[in-house]
C-alpha cells in the first residue's frame, strides 16, 4: 500500500495520502473506488466542472433564527 503519490494537475504538485483507500466498495453495481480513483476522476472532469458551477452556489448555510452575536 503506498503511503503517498504526488500528481502533476495543470502545472501543480498535488500530493494524495493513503491514495489505495477504499472510498467506495464493491457493489452489484461495479468493482471498489479508491482514494487516487477519485482524485483522477476530478482532475479528468475538473475543467468542465468548474466551467459548469462558475457563478452558481455551491454551498448554503441557512440561519433560520436570523444571525446574532454567538450563534453556532
Amino acid at each position: 500500500m503506498a503511503e503517498r503519490v504526488e500528481l502533476d494537475v495543470a502545472g501543480r504538485t498535488v500530493s494524495v495520502s493513503s491514495p489505495d483507500r477504499e472510498i467506495f466498495p464493491t457493489t452489484s453495481a461495479g468493482a471498489a473506488v479508491s482514494k487516487l480513483d477519485v482524485v483522477c476522476y476530478y482532475v479528468e472532469v475538473g475543467e468542465a466542472l468548474l466551467t459548469a458551477l462558475r457563478h452558481r452556489p455551491t454551498t448554503l448555510e441557512r440561519w433560520p433564527k436570523g444571525v446574532f452575536e454567538g450563534a453556532v
